[in-house]
């Protein structure tokens, strides 16, 4: 069968709609090729029913993928972002995770995750202009 010539499209304001079918057909296309055990997980942190916080990622192939955490600014230095993270990674160690992986473009954050046991894998310097990227790792131990 011979397909028709595509027609290329270059534009600097992208559907929504077209954005997501291109992100859901490479994480789709990666997850046929692993196997697709990926389940969401997530801890927030509430005051009066106001959302103060949160630590969000995903369980898959027995690794946590720290994926957003968040901490209101007026919380920020009193420990409530550790506590989030320590959430979800016990949450994740139960559910079978041997360790976590997370990144961030911020020194001082790498250097707070360093201090909560992960291990840089890998720092692009000037990842983006005036930002280092730090990717790190952290064992989850044995279950």
């Amino acid at each position: 069968m011979v397909l028709s010539e595509a027609t290329l499209v270059l534009t600097w304001q992208p559907a929504e709609a077209e954005l997501q079918v291109v992100k859901a057909g490479v994480t789709n296309h990666g997850r046929a090729l692993a196997g697709n055990d990926a389940r969401p997980v997530a801890c927030f942190a509430r005051q009066a029913g106001r959302l103060l916080g949160g630590a969000i990622g995903r369980l898959e192939r027995g690794r946590l993928f720290v994926e957003y955490l968040w901490v209101e600014e007026r919380r920020r230095g009193q420990g409530l972002g550790s506590r989030l993270l320590a959430a979800l990674e016990e949450a994740a160690k139960e559910a079978g995770a041997n360790s976590a992986l997370l990144d961030t473009l911020l020194d001082d954050t790498a250097a707070l995750y360093q201090r909560r046991g992960y291990a840089v894998l890998a720092q692009v310097p000037d990842y983006v202009p005036g930002f280092n990227r730090w990717i790190l790792l952290k064992p989850l131990g044995p279950v």
